[in-house]
């Protein structure tokens, strides 16, 4: 098929560019879900995408950002839940206006992706969404805000690494960390041996539920331990990091991929799952 010959170009050629977890947590991300999907999941994305590469496809929702926004023009809005830290009681619609938000995006795509009836360029865009979407709602700065455009309005440093976005050293820094040197690839492999036991329990629940717990991490991890942090007051100046809360962020790293990764497994095979077995 044309359209999925011309998507395994793209895949072959995405440019290394970092949003969200950054390339290579996403790629961490799909190799997880590869490994947890059956081979008949399998071919349905290959025969949606013209790939079965779910490393590479999990970025394509931000290398491919530009013609993505050309067909859905809120999708940039798409990536996270701007819920606010010190008032968790906000209504839904006040940050996901309109069902412009990550947690909204994934019940549209999980319905686009399961309808037959769609046209398979709809239901190949839907899966692109969601294998990045699911991934990038376990990054805890895509759960929760402090009026600091989640995290990206604090800068912050600590040894051994330039000043930077508080959002960015989630989205790269404790990722490359936590990867010590390991491939994603390695790391995918290390880590669902890691929390085997836990893979089930994680595939549980909702996407409210998933939500939830990104957004309590996002409180507890994220925000709360900063120096001198405030509620709804972005840090001023350039924050210095302790060694403390690098250490524990490097450490949930492995656990939030992870889980994404087991998650996405959840997803395709809810929606997928029927056509695979017929």
């Amino acid at each position: 098929m044309a359209a999925s010959r011309a998507l395994r170009v793209l895949v072959l050629l995405l440019p290394a560019t970092t949003h969200a977890f950054g390339a290579q947590g996403h790629r961490v991300t799909g190799e997880v879900a590869a490994r947890l999907l059956p081979a008949a999941i399998l071919d349905e994305v290959e025969g949606l995408t013209g790939s079965r590469d779910l490393a590479a496809l999990a970025n394509v929702a931000d290398t491919d950002r530009a013609a993505l926004a050309g067909r859905y023009p809120a999708s940039s809005r798409w990536h996270y839940d701007d819920r606010l830290v010190c008032h968790p009681d906000l209504p839904f619609a006040d940050y996901c206006p309109a069902g412009n938000c990550a947690s909204a995006a994934i019940g549209r795509f999980s319905g686009i992706l399961a309808d037959r009836a769609r046209p398979v360029a709809e239901r190949r865009d839907a899966l692109l969404f969601l294998v990045h979407i699911v991934g990038d709602i376990h990054q805890p700065l895509h759960a929760a805000d402090n009026n600091d455009r989640g995290g990206n309005a604090v800068r912050v440093v600590w040894p051994g690494v330039h000043p930077q976005s508080l959002h960015a050293a989630w989205d790269v820094e404790f990722v490359r960390l936590a990867l010590d040197g390991r491939t994603p690839a390695e790391a995918a492999a290390g880590w669902l041996e890691r929390y085997r036991p836990d893979l089930a329990a994680w595939q549980q629940g909702s996407v409210d539920s998933w939500m939830a717990e990104s957004y309590a991490r996002a409180v507890d991890s994220a925000y709360r331990p900063l120096p001198e942090w405030q509620c709804d007051v972005a840090a001023a100046g350039v924050v210095s990091l302790s060694p403390a809360y690098v250490s524990r962020a490097t450490d949930l790293a492995p656990r939030l991929l992870t889980e994404a990764g087991a998650r996405i497994a959840r997803v395709l095979i809810d929606a997928l799952g029927g056509a695979a077995h017929r």
